[in-house]
C-alpha cells in the first residue's frame, strides 16, 4: 500500500523548498514566461548561498523564497518588470507569503541577509 501512495505521489515526499516555493508564487502572478526565468535565476542564487550559511536555519522556506523575489524584483528595471507585473508579483507576495508580512522588519533583516551572502560570494570569489 505504501508503494501505490509513493508511486502516486512520484516520490515527492519531501518538504517544500524555497526554490519550489519561488516557483509557486510566480506562477501565481501575473508575469511574463521571460521574466519569471530571470526571477527564478537571480532567485536560485541568493537561495542556494542562503542553504550554506547557517543563520538561515531557522528561517522558513516561504520566507527565503519571498526574501529572494523582492530583492530581484528591486534590481529590474521597468523594462524587465513592467509596472502591473510588479504589483501583481506584490499582491501573490502579500497573500500568500508565510506571514504575509513582506515589508516588515523581519523581512528587511531576511532580504539583508541574503544580499550579503552574494556579497560574500562575490568577495570571496574577487580574492580567489
Amino acid at each position: 500500500m505504501e508503494m501505490v501512495i509513493l508511486s502516486a505521489l512520484q516520490w515527492r515526499v519531501q518538504p517544500p523548498t524555497a526554490m519550489a516555493f519561488v516557483r509557486h508564487f510566480l506562477a501565481l502572478a501575473d508575469v511574463e514566461e521571460r521574466t519569471k526565468n530571470l526571477i527564478v535565476g537571480a532567485s536560485r542564487v541568493q537561495i542556494e548561498n542562503a542553504v550554506k550559511d547557517y543563520d538561515f536555519i531557522s528561517i522558513n522556506s516561504s520566507m527565503i523564497a519571498a526574501a529572494s523575489i523582492l530583492n530581484t524584483a528591486r534590481f529590474m528595471d521597468r523594462t524587465s518588470l513592467p509596472d502591473g507585473s510588479r504589483c501583481s508579483l506584490s499582491l501573490v507576495l502579500e497573500q500568500h507569503g508565510s506571514n504575509r508580512l513582506i515589508y516588515g522588519n523581519k523581512m528587511r533583516e531576511i532580504r539583508d541577509k541574503l544580499l550579503n551572502t552574494v556579497r560574500n560570494k562575490e568577495v570571496a570569489n574577487d580574492q580567489q
